[in-house]
């Protein structure tokens, strides 16, 4: 039975854009906080870009997000992916969904982010399959920002290989995206080769009018 009848004349019907570089994580637990999304006819948001996630919570990320927590004013009430879905799945005003950040891990595993021991790979590997396994779409990084800028390419290639094995992806904030760019699109290329995943290089460019005529050839090599 038809309940409500929508006078759409002159305009245009789409359905849900997906917003697939989100970062709005914690902003979940306010009320009224993704309501400029709806606006926008955003219906899913994937967050956990750049290198930095909501979860999983290590041993040394704790502290961390306890202060966030009082700083800003939500409830800090999980470790694993999955508890945080479970924790705001009531306050979700559309679909959501996650990337499991590189830089949060070795915030959680790693002591030494210059010295990481084999052990401490093995943890951020570890956590990173328990969260695939609660639902995470793959790894992302960035490798501008610390720690993520003190990782080398092994150690990246070691974990997108256990979000291959989920069918995950591996997203990039590259390392570079000016003198060196060209080389910070090939580490991020060499990563998808040796652990066999598809690649997204977030935020493509090359800063400063002397990198400018980099970008023909970037998108070549791509």
């Amino acid at each position: 039975r038809i309940e409500r009848v929508i006078d759409a004349e002159g305009l245009l019907l789409a359905p849900g854009f997906i917003d697939p570089h989100a970062s709005t994580g914690f902003g979940f637990f306010f009320p009224q906080a993704a309501d400029h999304k709806l606006y926008q006819g955003i219906t899913t948001e994937i967050f956990g870009n750049c290198g930095t996630s909501t979860a999983p919570v290590g041993e040394g990320l704790v502290a961390t997000m306890e202060r966030l927590a009082e700083e800003i004013g939500f409830p800090f009430e999980w470790s694993s992916l999955g508890e945080y879905f479970s924790a705001v799945e009531k306050r979700l005003q559309f679909n959501i969904g996650s990337l499991v950040g590189h830089s949060t891990l070795r915030q959680g595993y790693v002591a030494d982010w210059n010295n990481p021991r084999p052990d401490e790979q093995k943890a951020m590997e570890a956590a990173l399959a328990k969260s695939m396994e609660e639902g995470a779409l793959g790894l992302s990084t960035g490798l501008i920002y610390a720690p993520g800028c003190f990782a080398p390419t092994g150690e990246i290639v070691g974990l997108a290989r256990v979000a291959k094995r989920y069918g995950g992806v591996y997203a990039s904030h590259i390392r570079d995206e000016r003198d060196r760019v060209e080389e910070a699109v090939e580490e991020a290329l060499t990563i998808g080769r040796q652990a066999d995943i598809p690649v997204l290089v977030s935020h493509l460019k090359a800063a400063e009018r002397k990198n400018w005529g980099k970008i023909p050839r970037l998108l070549e090599r791509i």
